[in-house]
């Protein structure tokens, strides 16, 4: 029994128009009149229902992004009716007619295989895995609806046609996480052919890849064959091996992006310590290209003499003079001091406008004796300022 459009349910979905039929129910597009947003309303005639039923409470536990949201389930003019999420985007067929990459295809098949892992960890079997079931919302991500269902008879019947000859039969009447794979390599086979259904000439052999009409990487074949056939010698036991393999199969895919080019801003400058000043350090890499244009070699200045006075023996190291801490040592880390001043790498020393020199016994008495003679007149104005005109009473 069909449902007029603008009737409402419960006095909050308001009915639309249809959006598909299927086998076992009608689906409608609608609107939350309390939520104010778009609904799909599914209605379910009674001799089904018992079957949508018992699937709701596993689509409603199952609680992953790439499975169709079930809100509300109640009964309508005794009938079911299933109000999910409205997905906007592209079904099966659409997807199959634009004849997309093997790229695509292998991402695609990469989304339905980790989804049918999250289900079968939770002891969730799909079981009517079909091109119904199957498509892809606005924001390019696989969606998959009808969980749990009662099998599409037919499409199975003529999908296992892609079976090889003498393999087991394809039991639809107790599903098995082995038989999604196999659903879902079958419908990737479908996605590289361009159909909605497995073809009559199928033969199960490899002329079937023939029927696809284009090119389709070895890889992405040997894949999608061994989803479909399970007694190939490496046929994928279960989901979470077939996202490895299809994760490989895009890698390999995906196109190499070139390597970015290092701007020059980002490059490493030239160290001052070049071969020019210090014969043993290692020349810098040139720069490709270089930061600044070749020029003509020009002849280099000669280097000053103070350079080459540095370049002889170090003296003794000792510490610097400092009052109040006794005479001068000479310590015993020549590494730490050198000339009374911390020891420096041999580019700065050589590149020092003025070096100098280290302080001698007589400079260091010089400061001494003007240290006394600031003292002494400091004491000779506090007695001229203060003590005397205190002792005559001034």
């Amino acid at each position: 029994m069909a449902i007029m459009a603008q009737t409402r349910i419960s006095e909050r979905y308001i009915v639309g128009e249809v959006l598909g039929q299927g086998s076992g129910s009608t689906v409608y597009r609608g609107e939350d009149a309390t939520l104010k947003r778009p609904i799909a309303l599914k209605l379910v005639p009674p001799p089904h229902t018992a079957a949508y039923r018992a699937a709701l409470g596993a689509t409603a536990r199952i609680g992953h992004p790439a499975y169709v949201g079930i809100f509300d389930a109640l009964e309508h003019d005794d009938q079911l009716v299933i109000i999910q999420e409205y997905i906007d985007g592209e079904g099966f067929a659409a997807l199959a007619q634009a004849h997309l990459t093997p790229l695509a295809v292998a991402q695609s098949g990469r989304q339905l295989a980790l989804a049918l892992a999250h289900a079968h960890r939770q002891g969730i079997t799909h079981g009517d895995l079909t091109p119904a079931a199957l498509f892809r919302d606005h924001w390019g991500a696989m969606r998959i609806n009808n969980v749990m269902l009662p099998p599409d008879a037919a499409y199975f019947a003529a999908a296992g046609k892609l079976l090889k000859p003498g393999a087991e039969p394809w039991d639809t009447t107790t599903p098995m996480p082995r038989d999604d794979l196999r659903a879902l390599g079958v419908a990737l086979w479908l996605l590289l052919a361009g159909r909605t259904a497995v073809p009559d000439t199928a033969t199960g052999l490899q002329d079937d890849w023939q029927l696809v009409g284009r090119a389709v990487p070895e890889q992405l074949r040997d894949v999608i064959d061994r989803l479909i056939d399970a007694e190939h010698p490496r046929a994928l036991a279960d989901a979470e091996a077939a996202t490895a393999a299809l994760t490989a199969v895009c890698r390999a895919e995906a196109p190499q992006q070139p390597r970015r080019a290092t701007p020059p801003w980002s490059r490493p400058l030239p160290r001052p310590d070049d071969a020019a000043t210090n014969p043993a350090a290692p020349a810098a890499p040139p720069l490709d290209p270089p930061l600044v244009a070749p020029v003509a070699a020009r002849p280099r200045a000669p280097e000053p003499a103070i350079a080459e006075a540095h370049t002889a023996p170090a003296l003794p190291a000792v510490r610097p003079f400092v009052l109040g801490h006794g005479a001068q040592s000479v310590d015993d880390n020549a590494a730490t001091w050198a000339g009374g001043h911390y020891a420096q790498p041999s580019y700065v020393r050589l590149h020092a406008a003025s070096p100098r020199p280290a302080p001698s016994s007589a400079s260091r008495w010089d400061y001494v004796l003007w240290a006394a003679l600031v003292v002494g007149l400091f004491l000779f104005w506090l007695i001229i300022g203060y003590l005397l005109p205190g002792l005559f009473g001034k």
